[in-house]
This record gives C-alpha cells, structure tokens and sequence, in this order.
C-alpha cells in the first residue's frame, strides 16, 4: 500500500516476514517498510519508518559491482552501527538512528527539512 507522508508517496508492506516479534508495529529492513496490520499505518509510524530508511541511504560506501549489492553494504553498515548503539549504549532507546526517528516522527515536513546525516547528532 502507498502512505503520503510530508507530500512523499511512501510504499508499505502489510506482508510482514514471519519473525516479527509481536511487540512492535513495523520494521524497515533494506529500505523496505513492514507493517504489521493496515490499522497501525498511521502518519507518525509512517515517518519513523521513512527516517530509517533516509538514514540508510546515508551510510556511505562505494559502488560495489552493482546496485542491489551495494545497498546491501549499507544495510549492513547501517545494521552494524545500530548494534553497537544497542550493546554499548544500553538498548533500543539509546540508539543513535532511534532517537532520531522518536524525537521526530510528529513532526510535521520533517521528512522534507531533514538535515543531511542528522542521526550523527543524537
């Protein structure tokens, strides 16, 4: 289903992977967003997601071989960051790309003045 979120059209998938633990409502994974039910697709959890997904495009890497390759370097990058946020930092709240997306997933036209690598800031 597509979700407009800050005048961006936002694709989200109601097929979540079988592992989704029933604690939490979506999950971005690989720039993808997963929801566990459409009654959930609200316009902050939307937001929250997309940050995340803004977030990975930003970890840097080179062009390896190809698109989808790469992509997946930055995932993991990206993967790599937030377990260590997670371990040293003392869990879920305290990682860097969470605070982002908490403290701003009510924020209307973030989305859009968004600074470039702002997760660095948190």
């Amino acid at each position: 289903m597509k979700k407009i979120v800050d005048g961006i059209e936002i694709e989200v998938n109601l097929n979540t992977p079988w592992w989704l633990l029933d604690g939490y409502a979506a999950i971005t994974l690989a720039e993808n967003i997963y929801v566990k039910s459409e009654n959930r697709v609200t316009e902050s959890l939307v937001r929250h997601e997309y940050i995340h997904v803004l977030q990975q495009r930003e970890m840097t890497c080179p062009k390896i071989i190809n698109e989808k390759i790469t992509a997946k370097v930055k995932f993991i990058k990206f993967l790599a960051i937030y377990l260590y946020d997670f371990i040293t930092k003392g869990g879920y709240y305290n990682i860097r790309f969470e605070k982002e997306a908490y403290a701003n997933d009510d924020v209307k036209d973030y989305l859009n003045n968004r600074p470039a690598f702002n997760w660095k800031n948190y």
